[in-house]
């Protein structure tokens, strides 16, 4: 049931993101960025210390291996524009910035963190929060529309970003 709603609360959400965008709504951040900043917020709602949140990218990165012909370097490039992204206090942004056409998304995005936070601390989660989390990130990578290259390029920098090379 947790996975059927944070599904449907995602979807529902990309839906809005990618009509909005399509109608030229302006102040929308690009997709690449709304997407890093709602699952950064997903992860910090659910809990995760930065060093989870690396390990969390990790699991990501060894289901999306880089691209033979990205190299490392041009995937280090990144992070510093990663940190600010994934570290972003989002409250401005969702009262009085891009992200507030969009609130209803990622405050549910957090609600889900939090109630698969709550779930993994009863023992209710059979696969642990971590390995969820980053099924659920993959799974929304793929309906925001993202190649597999793109992603192994993400999750690369932001498990970069967040411990290191």
């Amino acid at each position: 049931m947790l996975g059927h709603t944070l599904f449907h609360t995602d979807s529902v959400g990309v839906l809005h993101y990618h009509q909005h965008a399509a109608e030229g709504t302006g102040g929308l951040l690009g997709a690449k960025e709304t997407s890093l900043l709602v699952t950064a917020l997903f992860l910090r709602a659910a809990g995760l210390e930065w060093g989870e949140q690396g390990d969390v990218w990790g699991q990501i990165e060894a289901r999306r291996p880089l691209p033979e012909d990205v190299s490392p370097d041009q995937v280090s490039r990144m992070a510093d524009t990663l940190r600010r992204l994934l570290t972003l206090d989002a409250g401005p942004t969702l009262t009085d910035g891009p992200l507030v056409p969009l609130g209803n998304w990622v405050t549910g995005m957090e609600r889900g963190g939090r109630t698969l936070a709550d779930a993994a601390r009863a023992g209710s989660l059979q696969l642990g929060l971590r390995g969820i989390l980053a099924r659920h990130v993959l799974f929304h990578w793929d309906r925001m529309g993202f190649t597999t290259r793109q992603q192994a390029i993400w999750a690369r920098a932001a498990r970069e970003t967040v411990l290191g090379s």
